[in-house]
């Protein structure tokens, strides 16, 4: 299920041109929809950005910024 959230994650940011955060939701959205059940994806892009995606409201998160300031949200 990883592997296959990842490339979908991928294949929205490469070839639809989504934003990371858009892309991160999107694939979240299509997986409830599709099998049900609770998750999240954490997406990374090459140049340090990030977001998330998740369809549980308690799933802690945390990231450092490029310019070395922390971040979390619960």
């Amino acid at each position: 299920m990883r592997t296959v959230a990842g490339k979908a994650v991928a294949d929205h940011i490469g070839t639809c041109g989504h934003a990371t955060r858009l892309a991160a939701d999107a694939v979240i959205d299509h997986r409830t929809r599709r099998v049900g059940g609770c998750g999240g994806v954490v997406v990374v892009e090459r140049h340090g950005g990030c977001a998330s995606g998740l369809t549980t409201a308690k799933w802690l998160r945390g990231w450092l910024e490029l310019g070395g300031e922390t971040r979390n949200r619960p």
